[in-house]
């Protein structure tokens, strides 16, 4: 028992020396890539979260101006915006949504884009026509929605 329990110890020692994690670490990549069909990808890069990118979660509420309509009407791709998935209330998750899906009160929406636009996304108020963007020029301002930025 007390050899087993030493060579644990030794074998915990030895996984904590970098040099042996890398050569690890090596390892088993050469051996997914020749044995096994594991594509590895780095999201980071692939979603180009450097600079003003980035993915982020809009809780929609029941007067919000997405609620109850698909994903075609307020043509959020056009905005340069990417739905890339709806979690229902109900805990069931729709990963790239169709542009006929149906965003509901109580979903949270996953959005792909520039940060400067998931802020005024979350403020929109209903009744904007075609629901364009917030023009600062207009003086509609986040608290006619009764909303605050995040």
């Amino acid at each position: 028992m007390a050899l087993l329990i030493a060579g644990l110890g030794v074998m915990y020692l030895v996984a904590k020396i970098r040099w042996v994690d890398r050569q690890v670490h090596y390892a088993i990549e050469w051996s997914l890539r020749k044995w096994a069909r594991v594509e590895g990808l780095d999201f980071i890069q692939l979603l180009s979260l450097a600079g003003d990118f980035g993915v982020s979660e809009m809780a929609v509420q029941a007067d919000d101006w997405l609620a109850g309509k698909s994903l075609s009407e307020p043509a959020i791709d056009d905005e340069g915006l990417l739905v890339l998935g709806i979690q229902r209330r109900d805990g069931s998750y729709i990963g790239m949504p169709a542009a006929e899906t149906i965003v509901n009160a109580e979903d949270v929406v996953i959005l792909y884009g520039r940060s400067a636009q998931f802020a005024e996304l979350d403020v929109r108020c209903v009744g904007d026509e075609d629901n364009q963007r917030h023009d600062p020029a207009c003086g509609l301002k986040a608290e006619v929605c009764g909303k605050a930025l995040k």
